[in-house]
């Protein structure tokens, strides 16, 4: 699991993890404590259950605008969990790749 947090931490590090909300700050403490970062996240993933229990994602919503006349609703997760939440995606996706389903 270490590559695929590693990897979704350099993606957010890079492209961030929002194109709607301001750019969090929490995406320069990814930054500066990479390392440490994904040691949480590998603890997170120890176990799993507990900790989704203990510390359940938290998010903000709020309308957002879109054009000049309208507005949509937007969700950002809390930043963790999204980082937690895209290393899946991606191992979930090279597994795919590898097996193809179907």
């Amino acid at each position: 699991m270490r590559e695929y947090f590693e990897r979704a931490v350099a993606n957010i590090i890079k492209h961030g993890d929002t194109d709607i909300f301001p750019y969090p700050i929490e995406n320069l403490i990814f930054y500066d404590k990479r390392k440490e970062t994904i040691e949480l996240l590998l603890e997170l993933n120890k176990d799993f259950a507990d900790n989704l229990t203990s510390y359940p994602p938290s998010n903000n919503s709020a309308l957002a605008p879109v054009g000049y006349t309208g507005f949509r609703w937007a969700t950002r997760i809390d930043p963790i969990w999204n980082a937690y939440f895209l290393g899946l995606d991606d191992r979930f996706h090279e597994a795919c790749i590898m097996e193809p389903m179907g």
